[in-house]
């Protein structure tokens, strides 16, 4: 049965109808989706070229809009993997993927998702992403393991 929860800037599900085939076996995944840019005011987000600090690494900056478009959607996107991991003990990835907007906000995500479910697979697709962040950020996003 698949579980689905619905917010402005994501699509959060998980279950047994998503399901990904692998060359091993079936794997059962928590896939988190976030959409790109559909509004006005995603476009004023996506103008906000300043840059902001990305927790706690010093060095790595993020695009301001891009980091306020993942702060709008953190909790909400941890609460439902908190929530679900607790539910289900057969959960073998979690999956962020995003377009444009949406994928510059998965990068982000999914660099906290990594972090704090270090035991999980974590896997961030993005299509037609800008780069979300500085040098810093990218060694940072790049030195995680299972991206």
């Amino acid at each position: 049965m698949r579980d689905e929860q619905s917010y402005a800037d994501a699509v959060f599900c998980h279950g047994s109808e998503i399901k990904v085939r692998s060359s091993q076996s079936l794997r059962t995944l928590i896939m988190i989706s976030i959409r790109g840019t559909y509004e006005a005011g995603d476009i004023l987000q996506d103008f906000k070229f300043k840059q902001a600090s990305f927790g706690q690494q010093l060095n790595a900056k993020v695009h301001k809009g891009f980091m306020q478009q993942y702060e709008g959607l953190k909790q909400n996107a941890l609460s439902y993997i908190d929530n679900t991991l607790k539910k289900e003990n057969n959960i073998d990835e979690i999956l962020i993927t995003g377009h444009s907007l949406g994928g510059a906000v998965a990068a982000l995500l999914g660099v906290l998702v990594s972090e704090r479910y270090s035991e999980s697979v974590t896997r961030v697709v993005t299509f037609g992403s800008p780069t979300p962040g500085n040098i810093e950020f990218q060694r940072l996003f790049n030195s995680r393991k299972y991206f």
